[in-house]
């Protein structure tokens, strides 16, 4: 039976992160917050010296019409010498990740992670080589057999009271399976054959734009685990990153999933916007009738299993859940449109998005946290409901999305944000949410459910 590349991309994000997801929840129930919360300090600095490691140039080969064995082979030995530099770099920045979190545990934490930035080097390059020439199905099988064994890594440690360090080395061996395994099912191998800056001088101005829009990324996505992590303490943190994972992390990863498989097909019908804006719409509607239902449900089910599966450790988490739900929801329906704006060769447009999106994150999160956890999570909600409507007006402008869509769309859109707010609000103003809550799922969000759902596949 053949499966299409768009089931593989899918099965290759969300086998992998199925699995660490999984293992996650198993950790989640031997671990403390305190080793979540640290090792997320440890992996804002990551993910931010990370945004160097490529510099665009995976994206510019998957987006460009025609490339030769040039390209590859020289982004290769450029992405590996960056590596090596990031990793010193990594090691370097340990002590002030430190000083900036004021958490001498993150030091030799963010130390060994460094490591990750070398490794992951090697495989960059063959990893945009599969995507462009949509060979998901080996990706997927890669990702999923190195998610097994970090997992399986992970678990064992945690269990043997090595804490914190265990999700380090579920990290590592990640990066080193993954690397591993590309090498063995890619069919292109890097050399130094016609190895020419020429080459680096015709991918630049698209991976350029990239890079700098991979920057502001890294602000957008991390802003929050920086403020709590600064203001607040670690934690604090770790229930921040509990929430965000158990109520955001798998939508966005299945959004995710899907939008690797769009960049790579949107990339090659960008002559024709009128046929991307129709497959993107009748994406958008195939997403929230399959996200609306279980966050909903996610929203007022977590007091009643968090806690009898994970411990009364984790209970100050449930307090944002509801709210994370919405953000779950927004992130769903943005994410999309900027592999639209990749597709189409507006890396400009990204870029400026981008700073604007990091921007709000920015300053609402910094007023937010002076009300605690709650005042963090609300202020990513109000910071995304904004960035969704500049969204539609970034599509206007793409695609010609037209008045008459937006009004269409609302219906999938708006009308599932106000069930689940009208849920958190009336539980928490009339009804006392927790005691009463198992109630109120019966009463409002069962119904709510099918009325999404109804309206989805009208």
């Amino acid at each position: 039976m053949n499966v299409s590349p768009a089931v593989w991309s899918v099965l290759q994000v969300l086998g992998k992160q199925g699995v660490s997801y999984f293992a996650f929840l198993i950790l989640s129930y031997t671990l403390e917050p305190k080793h979540f919360g640290v090792l997320a300090m440890a992996m804002a600095w990551v993910g931010f010296i990370n945004v160097f490691a490529e510099i665009g140039f995976g994206a510019a080969i998957i987006q460009k019409d025609e490339i030769h064995n040039g390209h590859l082979n020289t982004t290769f030995l450029v992405n590996v010498a960056i590596g090596l530099v990031l990793l010193l770099i990594g090691i370097g920045l340990s002590r002030v990740a430190a000083w900036f979190f004021n958490t001498p545990e993150v030091q030799p934490v963010l130390a060994v992670l460094s490591f990750g930035f070398f490794i992951n080097a090697l495989s960059l390059t063959q990893v945009a080589y599969l995507q462009r020439n949509m060979q998901f199905k080996k990706l997927a099988i890669r990702d999923l057999i190195a998610s097994i064994l970090g997992g399986f890594t992970a678990v064992l440690l945690a269990l043997n009271d090595f804490g914190v360090w265990s999700l380090v080395a579920q990290s590592m061996t990640v990066y080193a399976v993954s690397s591993i395994l590309i090498w063995c099912y890619s069919s292109w191998k890097p050399g130094v054959k016609d190895v020419s800056i020429l080459y680096i001088k015709e991918l630049w101005p698209f991976s350029s734009k990239i890079f700098q829009f991979n920057i502001f990324k890294y602000f957008a996505q991390n802003t929050d685990l920086l403020v709590v992590g600064y203001l607040l303490d670690s934690t604090v943190l770790g229930y921040y990153t509990f929430a965000f994972r158990m109520v955001v992390f798998p939508f966005t990863t299945l959004v995710g999933a899907i939008g690797i498989y769009l960049f790579s097909k949107f990339s090659r019908m960008q002559t024709d916007v009128l046929s991307v804006k129709d497959h993107f719409l009748q994406l958008l509607k195939k997403i929230n009738s399959v996200v609306c239902p279980p966050l909903i449900l996610l929203a007022f089910w977590a007091h009643a299993y968090i806690p009898m599966i994970f411990g009364e450790r984790w209970h100050p988490a449930l307090e944002i859940f509801p709210v994370m739900a919405l953000v779950a929801f927004l992130q769903s329906n943005i994410s999309p449109i900027g592999n639209i704006m990749k597709a189409l060769n507006k890396p400009d447009w990204l870029l400026k998005w981008s700073i604007l999106i990091a921007g709000m994150v920015g300053l609402s999160m910094s007023f937010g946290a002076r009300f605690g956890l709650y005042g963090v999570a609300f202020s990513l909600f109000l910071s995304y409901t904004i960035g969704l409507f500049i969204n539609y007006f970034i599509l206007h402008k793409l695609v010609a999305f037209s008045w008459a869509d937006c009004m269409n769309l609302s219906k999938f859109v708006i009308v599932p944000i106000l069930v689940i707010y009208a849920l958190i609000v009336g539980g928490k103003m009339v009804f006392d949410i927790y005691p009463l809550s198992v109630f109120l799922l019966f009463l409002l969000g069962i119904p709510g459910i099918f009325f999404v759902n109804y309206l989805v596949r009208k």
